[in-house]
């Protein structure tokens, strides 16, 4: 198999609002990179079937100082809130999207189980037709 452009492994996540924000910073920063997997990873969320981000060799040690920003971004909550131009509806909606992120923060185990008991339903179903 001939490479043309060599492209390096870099992350491998579920987390499709990661690979959103890895396209659009990027994007923005003129790194070459690609994502495999990325379909399945959304309707899959195990962790054999993570998308996987590579990036070309030269862009390595850019991507990777930027994807440890948009993490370390993404792990620290933004707040410092500027209400002064919001109503209280606005409040009300941040509030309760902030409660239902922790509420429905580890939603991987669920999918995991639930592929589980759909494969083995399918194999008892074969199982008992043959």
């Amino acid at each position: 198999m001939k490479v043309d452009i060599p492209y390096v492994f870099l992350y491998s996540t579920t987390n499709s609002l990661i690979l959103n924000l890895v396209r659009s910073r990027f994007n923005e920063e003129g790194i070459e990179y690609k994502i495999f997997g990325q379909e399945t990873a959304g309707v899959y969320p195990i962790p054999f079937m993570e998308a996987r981000i590579m990036v070309h060799d030269d862009d390595y040690a850019k991507a990777k100082l930027l994807l440890e920003r948009i993490k370390e971004s993404l792990e620290t909550p933004n707040v410092d809130f500027d209400h002064s131009n919001s109503t209280l509806e606005d409040i009300e909606y941040e509030k309760q999207v902030t409660e239902s992120e922790g509420k429905y923060g580890n939603s991987g185990v669920a999918y995991f189980i639930i592929t589980l008991i759909i494969v083995l339903l399918i194999y008892l179903f074969i199982s008992m037709s043959l």
